[in-house]
């Protein structure tokens, strides 16, 4: 068993399976005392003739056991078929492969040797590097800057070579051709649908800083609002934690926004853009109310089930259906509280909540949400994951009969057999069921993507888009990744997002208040100081 990071092995252990679960028994206590719960790591078994490998992750250390997931796939390592020559220095051949960060980046490397079949090249051990089974969407070949061929490849091995000079650098072998049926999955979604209008219909606004005015010398009394943490009730009797920031007097009418939480992000993540938010329409003589808030069965102070509330299993049964019931409840919580009465509700929903609100919007609460607006926002559910997970496709797994098991989704314990079974109980997994709740949903919509965003397909956020009845969709484009929550990148996003919800209630622009630094700094941590989940 290696370590992903292979900082640690363990050889000659032994195991055994009980359900979709393996057991192997080490008596090396100073590794095992360096294993971490989660960590990703390769299994590999050897036979008489043959090594075997699977992906997997460490589920729990009991007794000197280790105890890992079983995986659904299980790879053997082969000879190549075709002879490979070695490079000669006359050939001048390269490969460049597109780097995701920064936009435009390309790694070009000597080609060490080729077949027909792949090629390796050498790079240096400080340098980026790859791991195997890696998938390059995108390779080129030149001999002496002349294209031979672009094609897709897969990293098969990487092996630390040291040259005359004794300076040490990675052989990096690759395969031509993408074998990982999953990946390919995530690149190529099924059939095509009717759409009520072309893609090519969008005109992707590029927005900023400089296309935003901001006011620097208008200050706002820290006093003007308040900052409340409350707790509501939904219809199980499950309590969910939130934090309300409003700036009326008790049940008067204001604009309402609700900010829902990202993928493993808690309430707190987005005090920024609340308070940017409460700012900037406190110093335009405009009240508002802001509600965030942590999903139920999910990382924060919200409720979950006793036997998952240790830091390490508290998500493991977080699903989507789940998410929608939390939008519902804070929505009905904003027409029932002693603190407001809201005169237009904005539902703000990041990254992977977009599902849940799209969802809800089609089917529970399309008459009380008045604007949706989604900043990186998952369009294709499971294509998303795929790009997330690196190509692992749970849910072929668990179509084919076999169980997924538990795995780490960004350092967090997910039980994809119960996540995908709810999922396609309540039809959100694909861009058809996408496209199907898009078209039961009937009011503004303002959608923001990042340039750099390898999680999300702008290809499919277009094509659900495109299925809206609707002309008063709006699509941005910014030069980020997914969903800053702080710096420069931050308050651009957020700036974006304050100067729609207000053209949306005011019909004209806003200058923009940029946030004191020393201010926000005082009450972020103030409210993270004031936060048990930490």
């Amino acid at each position: 068993i290696i370590s992903e990071e292979l900082n640690w092995i363990i050889e000659g252990s032994y195991g055994f399976k009980e359900g979709n679960r393996i057991y192997f028994y080490s008596s090396k206590d100073r590794i095992i005392d360096k294993i971490s719960i989660s960590e990703k790591i390769r299994v590999y078994i050897r036979t008489k003739d043959d090594l075997f490998y699977f992906p997997s992750f460490v589920e729990d250390i009991v007794d000197g056991h280790i105890i890992i997931g079983a995986s659904g796939e299980l790879y053997k390592f082969r000879r190549r078929h075709q002879y490979r020559a070695s490079h000669e220095p006359s050939w001048c051949m390269r490969v460049e492969i597109p780097l995701p960060y920064p936009k435009g980046a390309v790694l070009s490397k000597e080609v060490v040797d080729i077949s027909a079949g792949g090629l390796a090249f050498k790079i240096k051990s400080s340098e980026c590097y790859f791991l195997p089974g890696t998938p390059l969407n995108s390779i080129t070949i030149y001999k002496r800057d002349k294209k031979i061929m672009t094609t897709q490849a897969e990293v098969r091995h990487i092996t630390p070579i040291i040259d005359g000079s004794g300076e040490e650098n990675l052989k990096v072998g690759i395969q031509f051709k993408i074998t990982s049926k999953s990946f390919l999955k995530g690149y190529f979604p099924g059939r095509r649908v009717e759409k009520k209008r072309n893609i090519e219909d969008y005109v992707i606004t590029k927005s900023t800083i400089e296309h935003l005015t901001f006011i620097k010398n208008r200050t706002v009394d820290k006093n003007s609002f308040f900052s409340k943490k409350i707790f509501l009730k939904n219809k199980y009797n499950e309590e969910l934690s939130a934090i309300l920031d409003y700036s009326v007097k008790k049940k008067e009418k204001v604009p309402t926004l609700i900010i829902s939480p990202a993928l493993w992000k808690t309430k707190e993540s987005t005090a920024l853009l609340s308070h940017m938010v409460m700012e900037n329409f406190l110093s335009h003589n405009k009240d508002i109310a802001v509600i965030r808030y942590d999903g139920i069965r999910s990382v924060g102070e919200s409720f979950k089930d006793i036997k998952y509330r240790e830091p390490e299993r508290e998500t493991l049964k977080m699903t989507i259906s789940q998410a929608v019931e939390d939008i519902i409840t804070v929505v009905d919580f904003c027409y029932n509280n002693d603190y407001f009465t809201p005169e237009k509700i904005i539902l703000c929903t990041p990254s992977i909540s977009a599902i849940a609100a799209r969802k809800a919007l089609s089917k529970y609460i399309k008459d009380l949400v008045d604007f949706w607006i989604v900043p990186m926002g998952v369009a294709d559910l499971q294509s998303s994951l795929l790009n997330i997970t690196g190509g692992i496709d749970h849910l072929s797994i668990i179509r084919s009969g076999k169980h997924a098991g538990v795995s780490s989704i960004l350092g967090f314990a997910l039980d994809m057999d119960h996540f995908f079974g709810d999922a396609e109980r309540i039809k959100v997994v694909s861009i058809e069921d996408a496209i199907h709740d898009m078209n039961d949903i009937n009011i503004p919509i303002s959608w923001i993507f990042g340039s750099y965003d390898s999680w999300i397909s702008i290809d499919s956020v277009k094509r659900l888009l495109s299925s809206s009845k609707r002309d008063d969709v709006i699509l941005y484009e910014i030069e980020t990744g997914h969903l800053p929550l702080n710096g420069r990148d931050a308050i651009l996003l957020f700036s974006i997002i304050i100067s729609n919800i207000w053209q949306f209630l005011y019909g004209h622009k806003i200058e923009i208040l940029e946030p004191a630094q020393d201010t926000l700094r005082r009450a972020l941590l103030d409210e993270w100081g004031s936060s048990s989940a930490k």
